[in-house]
């Protein structure tokens, strides 16, 4: 995918197939039959949470931190985020995408089920 030029047409062209593309992948990585393991260890932001997210097992370490940067500064979060804040428990998911709040330990990763 080539951004071509400066035109508005151009960029929302660019940003159309950019979001398809990513969600194709996170629709192929939930889909999948063989198992598709995440090493989560450091920082895991944005849509690296997003791959890492909709594989079958998530692997964390204690230096594992989860943020969604693009809520910190007012955008939305995408999709992958979304999808996955739906099966936290109670309303922790509606809570990070709209602070901004990061989840900092393995205890808290395992019970916000992200």
């Amino acid at each position: 995918i080539v951004a071509t030029g400066g035109a508005q047409d151009d960029l929302y062209g660019y940003a159309s197939a950019v979001l398809a593309a990513e969600y194709n992948l996170l629709c192929t990585i939930g889909a999948l039959d063989k198992p598709y393991i995440a090493l989560m260890d450091g920082v895991t932001m944005g849509f690296g949470l997003g791959l890492s997210g909709h594989g079958q097992y998530r692997i964390v370490t204690e230096k594992t931190l989860v943020a969604m940067p693009e809520n910190v500064i007012g955008l939305l979060p995408d999709i992958g985020f979304a999808h996955m804040s739906l099966r936290a428990p109670g309303h922790i998911g509606l809570y990070m995408a709209l602070s901004g709040a990061r989840v900092k330990t393995p205890e808290d990763l395992l019970y916000t089920k992200l």
